[in-house]
């Protein structure tokens, strides 16, 4: 098992929590796309299933967002 001093330790688990904030982001990002193409297609009258389909939303997601879209 291979010593690290505190320093080197302190650096790689900092990129390590870097790369998982990217990775959480990123997922972030693709769900808001999602969330905003299922509005577009909402607001052009595309079937809750049609949506489903093209963004992989649930109905239930869909749902969601068709009641925000009405308040």
């Amino acid at each position: 098992m291979t010593n690290y001093t505190p320093n080197l330790r302190d650096h790689r688990d900092l990129e390590n929590s870097l790369r998982t904030y990217k990775q959480e982001g990123v997922q972030e990002g693709r769900q808001e796309e999602k969330d905003e193409i299922a509005l577009n297609l909402i607001k052009e009258g595309f079937s809750d299933e049609i949506i489903g389909k093209v963004t992989g939303l649930s109905l239930e997601k869909i749902a969601q967002i068709r009641k925000v879209l009405t308040l």
